[in-house]
């Protein structure tokens, strides 16, 4: 059979699976006896082979509603609403099947996982430290009840069953992984560091342990392995979009800004693709602002500030770095504007300092006739004298 043919047949067995939905529904409302629970159940069955969720879903749901003391139909139910990530419908239906048989393990870890995943920590520990007294050494559990505990912020409690897991598990990377983020989350470096790097000789495939092992690096300025990590984190997982900022930051600050730059666009293009938040994206264009800046990009460089801007008008250091990209591109009078702007907005001295003053005093040791340069920073110096006189005022 060719491809084509096969993904024809594969649209008409769902759309007869649909039809077979239809006629039980019919027969349903009209009361007939035939229309049973069992009869909407094997339809789920199929249609979850033939990949059509949506009607496994509706299907099961009138089985319950035929059957609703029958608690493998709500499990079953729950477990196809929670793979198709509507994760409420599956904690309502691991509820039902709780509330018939309040001691059921699969529905005691089904509702602690969906109220951890609604963030709900509080809640789900409750039900978390239930299923654990019957089975206390599932170690996909006891991780999960850690990262509970850290949530609600008891860290002690968090790191024995983080090491709980360990000592049952102690092969596993997964739990090294998370172990480490954890201590790191704790301020606890070295113990942090030392599972990351535990999870990492035992082959973990996590790109989010590659991408915290070279935050920790870079915190202590391990650049070259920071990198090493990074690298590793995006080839592990390309559509890391965190780990692609980080290493445009590292890349341009340390290595190669033209990299760097190849770096920062693929973040923002992935944040666009997956529509994910638009303070994730003004954070990309953030770092795409400032990345090409560094290789010397000026418009291009304004061009993402601008957007970010667009997003969040009130993100001060872009608002600085659109400044200085417009002054280096020879726009002066745009330039000063942007950087009144950001002055009259600042607040603190000290931001001033750091994301205003600083790096327009290196742009203007790289290029000391920088247009401009100098009276916008003498601008800047007396703004920065008056937020140092208010601030002892409060004092």
């Amino acid at each position: 059979m060719s491809d084509e043919q096969a993904g024809g047949s594969g649209v008409l067995g769902g759309i007869a699976t649909y039809g077979e939905f239809v006629k039980l529904s019919a027969k349903y409302r009209a009361g007939e006896s035939n229309a049973g629970a069992e009869e909407f159940y094997d339809l789920a069955r199929r249609a979850y082979e033939a990949s059509r969720y949506d009607v496994a879903e509706r299907s099961l749901r009138r089985a319950t509603h035929l059957s609703p003391w029958r608690v493998d139909l709500h499990l079953s139910l729950a477990g196809v609403a929670y793979q198709r990530g509507r994760v409420s419908a599956a904690r309502a239906s691991f509820e039902q099947a709780l509330g018939i048989d309040p001691e059921n393990l699969e529905a005691l870890l089904g509702v602690a996982v969906t109220l951890h995943e609604e963030g709900l920590e509080s809640d789900s520990i409750y039900y978390y430290l239930r299923y654990l007294s019957e089975r206390p050494d599932d170690v996909g559990a006891i991780v999960s009840l850690a990262g509970a505990f850290q949530s609600t912020g008891q860290n002690a409690e968090a790191e024995e069953l983080f090491q709980r897991a360990v000592d049952l598990d102690p092969q596993n990377p997964e739990v090294h992984g998370l172990y480490g983020r954890a201590l790191l989350a704790m301020g606890k470096d070295e113990d942090g560091l030392g599972q990351l790097r535990a999870a990492i000789e035992l082959g973990s495939a996590d790109s989010e342990v590659y991408r915290a092992l070279g935050s920790a690096l870079n915190a202590e300025g391990e650049l070259d392995e920071a990198r090493v990590h990074y690298e590793r984190a995006v080839e592990v997982d390309p559509r890391n979009a965190a780990a692609h900022m980080e290493l445009a930051s590292l890349l341009s600050h340390a290595f190669s800004a033209d990299i760097g730059v190849e770096h920062a666009e693929q973040a923002v293009a992935i944040i666009r693709e997956e529509q994910r938040s638009q303070d994730e994206l003004a954070t990309a264009l953030w770092e795409l602002g400032w990345a090409r800046y560094v290789a010397g990009r000026w418009s291009e460089s304004a061009e993402a500030s601008r957007e970010a801007l667009g997003i969040q008008p009130h993100l001060i250091a872009v608002r600085f770095n659109l400044g200085l990209a417009l002054l280096r591109d020879g726009k002066v009078e745009e330039a000063r504007a942007e950087y009144e702007t950001a002055a009259d907005d600042v607040e603190d001295a000290w931001d001033l300092k750091f994301y205003g003053m600083n790096d327009l005093k290196a742009a203007l040791e790289a290029d000391p006739g920088l247009a401009g340069g100098e009276e916008i920073l003498a601008t800047l110096r007396q703004r920065y004298e008056e937020l140092k006189l208010r601030r002892g005022s409060r004092s």
